[in-house]
């Protein structure tokens, strides 16, 4: 019994010491794999293919991307059929590739109006099917190296001068737990002088991008050269970041517990309850990759592990589970589980025994006493916007 108890202390130990230096020192981010933030790598696309591709794009062409369920199919058919003909023609783009749209509704030889749009390959056949994606507004690319971009200008007015160039850039980034545990511590220039070659009605340009280092932001700017017009520009950013197994929060338990201390005073035992309830950081343990940045992260059902934010955090250990529920209204994240507390008690003495402090410290063993604790478990992120 002994021998099995003194391999669980250990194993507890283990857990959160680790925890405990992961929480303290900022190395553990540092030396993770792949995560420094450096100079960016730049895809240049040029818009000059005329025409478009024989088909129907009714919708396309007048930027219709649909208020209903019906007319917003009938729109992702048209895009998919594009993407198929242009950009995705023979076998350049595969299942799970994502595609990002750029569309430019113009009016004569201005601007009108333009849509960005982020699509995935979900269905393989004779040709790819594309559902279009809409977290995070359409801007969450979870961690493929496999990104093409489309960019399609419409409608200009035939005899225009134009000159357009997009630029892709691809910023490095730390992964998203990694700035959650360092929290929980401590456009493109116009190329050319408005002289360009005569266009068609509709032009497009598109590349299919090898993303080499993730997770990253994919910056798409594009500029537009008009002779004898003000110069156009258009940006817009992709959080290009895949899932992940773990990340850190703060958990607040619910009630306190009491500390019993034991001291020598005038020559006698001594004993003083000492109340505690402390902020814990924690260490979430997923069962399936989830994505670290969204409102629901903590819901799934996950084992945790963690330790005060406070001095001596190996004397007060927890392992627990959480879950949660993200439904308008109804927005909260729970744990329970076991505290393991640390107390040192006297073997022989008791409250009132005659000794001296060398005497009580002799005397003194170590025990560990679980306790059932329930509490909120807060994101790093909701903290961090609740400081903005």
């Amino acid at each position: 019994m002994k021998t099995r108890r003194r391999l669980s202390t250990l194993a507890f130990g283990i857990v959160f010491m680790w925890l405990a230096l992961a929480l303290s020192s900022t190395n553990l981010a540092v030396a993770a794999p792949n995560m420094e933030e450096g100079k960016p790598d730049v895809v240049n696309i040029k818009v000059d293919n005329e025409g478009l591709p024989p088909g129907s794009f009714g919708l396309v062409l007048a930027l219709n991307s649909g208020t209903d369920t019906t007319s917003q199919t009938n729109f992702d058919t048209e895009v998919a059929n594009l993407i198929n003909s242009t950009v995705g023609g023979g076998t350049t783009l595969k299942l799970d590739d994502y595609c990002i749209v750029h569309l430019v509704l113009w009016s004569g030889k201005k601007i009108d109006r333009d849509g960005w749009f982020l699509y995935k390959a979900t269905t393989a056949g004779a040709t790819l099917g594309w559902s279009r994606r809409t977290e995070q507004e359409g801007r969450r690319i979870y961690g493929h190296k496999r990104v093409a971009v489309l960019l399609v200008h419409m409608q200009i007015a035939a005899g225009t001068f134009v000159d357009i160039n997009y630029k892709v850039a691809i910023n490095q980034k730390t992964p998203q737990p990694f700035k959650n545990l360092m929290t929980l511590i401590g456009a493109l220039s116009p190329k050319g002088g408005g002289v360009g070659k005569p266009l068609t009605i509709h032009m497009w340009g598109g590349k299919l991008i090898e993303v080499e280092r993730l997770p990253s932001d994919m910056v798409v700017s594009g500029s537009v050269a008009v002779a004898n017009e003000q110069t156009k520009e258009f940006t817009r950013t992709y959080d290009n970041e895949g899932r992940y197994r773990w990340d850190v929060s703060i958990g607040l338990p619910v009630k306190t517990f009491k500390e019993l201390e034991f001291k020598s005073e005038g020559g006698r035992v001594t004993t003083a309850a000492k109340t505690r309830q402390n902020a814990y950081g924690f260490l979430n343990i997923f069962p399936v990759p989830v994505d670290t940045k969204g409102d629901a992260v903590l819901t799934i059902p996950h084992g945790i592990v963690g330790v005060p934010l406070a001095s001596k955090p190996l004397h007060h250990p927890f392992a627990e589970i959480g879950t949660g529920v993200f439904k308008a209204p109804i927005k909260f994240n729970v744990f329970a589980g076991v505290i393991f507390h640390r107390e040192r008690v006297p073997r022989t003495l008791a409250e009132g025994s005659i000794a001296t402090p060398g005497q009580l410290d002799a005397d003194l063993r170590t025990r560990w006493v679980r306790k059932f604790a329930w509490g909120i478990n807060i994101p790093i992120s909701q903290i961090k916007d609740a400081i903005k």
